[in-house]
């Protein structure tokens, strides 16, 4: 910009803030796809007041109140099943495709899915004290993971900055300043900083996308020297749904 080269200066500026910005985009979108993963609760919940169903807000609701939840509703808080029996598809939380049969006394999950009937739960958890909320606020750290691969990148661009500064002072008295200056903006720091923060990003939000939500991302970074995974339980690769065979 000292040397009257404007639109040189603008176009390095914004090359660097639009990858900025474009990594900034990929961190929301990470963060929205994790929660959207785990948290499909209805706003409006239906609750028991004086022996009447109302409708209420689900931010409202505290420890004690009691919540009625219908068939193919998503439970919105954690609780202990006071009146009524009924299936549950507790998939999204256990991983076990099985249907489970809870009835009073039982304890329910947010996130999990009500397959039969009718329940009134007493709420024991609700908001951001839920199993459902924890363990997105584990989740939201993988989005600030950063990978040995990012710290390989920012040591080597920190170790480039005498070379580059060298540089441009021996290039100074031959070539001038505008040169001296360009050899300064050449030093990768942007550039490799950014890019493998957005290779990272997006093979978290590509696993998201598939349902798969890694709680470390240092078990993504291992996955290449890995050649053999362990399952627990034979219900982890179950079909999710039940199908009549005859």
């Amino acid at each position: 910009i000292g040397g009257g080269y404007w639109i040189l200066g603008n176009i390095t500026t914004t090359s660097y803030f639009f990858s900025a910005k474009l990594l900034m985009v990929i961190k929301d979108r990470l963060q929205q796809e994790l929660i959207s993963a785990l948290t499909q609760q209805p706003r409006q919940v239906w609750t028991v007041v004086d022996g009447q169903e109302v409708q209420r807000r689900l931010d409202e609701l505290q420890a004690g109140d009691v919540v009625i939840v219908y068939a193919g509703e998503v439970l919105p808080v954690d609780g202990v099943i006071c009146t009524g029996a009924a299936t549950l598809d507790e998939h999204m939380l256990t991983g076990e495709a099985r249907p489970i049969e809870k009835a009073v006394g039982d304890q329910v999950f947010t996130a999990t899915l009500l397959l039969t009937w009718k329940i009134a739960v007493t709420v024991e958890q609700a908001g951001a004290t839920t199993l459902v909320a924890r363990i997105n606020e584990v989740l939201a750290q993988t989005v600030d993971f950063r990978s040995t691969r990012q710290l390989r990148m920012q040591a080597l661009t920190d170790r480039l900055v005498a070379p580059t500064l060298g540089l441009a002072a021996v290039t100074l008295p031959f070539l001038g300043v505008s040169a001296a200056a360009a050899v300064v903006n050449s030093h990768p720091f942007r550039h490799l900083n950014n890019f493998a923060a957005l290779g990272m990003l997006n093979a978290f939000v590509a696993a998201a996308d598939q349902g798969t939500l890694i709680k470390d991302g240092r078990s993504l970074e291992l996955l290449q020297e890995v050649d053999t995974l362990i399952f627990d339980k034979t219900g982890t690769l179950t079909q999710a749904a039940p199908q009549v065979m005859a």
